[in-house]
């Protein structure tokens, strides 16, 4: 009993200390459980492995799946043989990050079909950023150009690489950095000319 857990242990700390000191990522996967006795289950499930899983990793991501059935709005269509579903949504919570605010969540669309589709998930994000403003069933960008009913333009591959991510990137890089606001700026500079 637990020398799986130590073996990780030693394993992570190992990994973190070359990986800090060769500017490396190193990704590694493992197995998340419920716990079948919780009178409310956690949002966050549990690994195994010892504590060395939680505390070690600078980004921890949480995956669920969830299988969906054919239909127009995810474009996937199904095999000879195959029943019902014709991909599944994937779910990732940032359930740790040192890098920037955690518990973040997005969607990932996975077509059995077409494979992974790369802007599945990102018009509610847009939309919250407030890049993108929704009026009924029509939307508009920012700046007043009406974009129109989503299925005209949701495959249009110029306007979403050239206009909608880069600004969800600008966006995103104030909005989920730790201390995003003017208070922390400004005490930060307070504590960098005390320094000196």
């Amino acid at each position: 009993m637990g020398s799986r857990a130590k073996a990780m242990k030693s394993l992570l700390r190992t990994l973190t200390q070359l990986s800090g000191l060769t500017k490396t990522t190193i990704l590694a996967t493992n197995h998340i459980y419920e716990d079948p006795a919780a009178l409310f289950p956690s949002l966050v499930k549990a690994m195994p492995g010892g504590t060395a899983t939680v505390y070690l990793p600078s980004v921890t991501i949480q995956l669920a799946r969830k299988p969906v059935k054919e239909d127009k709005n995810t474009d996937g269509k199904l095999a000879v043989g195959q029943k019902n579903y014709s991909g599944v949504i994937l779910r990732a919570l940032t359930v740790k990050n040192r890098f920037v605010k955690q518990y973040l969540e997005g969607e990932m669309y996975l077509s059995f079909d077409k494979g992974l589709n790369k802007y599945y998930g990102l018009l509610d994000l847009a939309v919250g950023l407030g890049i993108i403003t929704q009026s009924g069933p029509t939307y508009s960008l920012y700046d007043g150009e009406k974009l129109g009913y989503y299925s005209k333009w949701k495959d249009n591959r110029e306007l979403w690489d050239n206009t909608i991510i880069p600004m969800i990137e600008e966006k995103i890089k104030e909005e989920w950095k730790y201390g995003n606001n003017s208070d922390t700026e400004e005490f930060i500079d307070e504590v960098e000319v005390e320094d000196e």
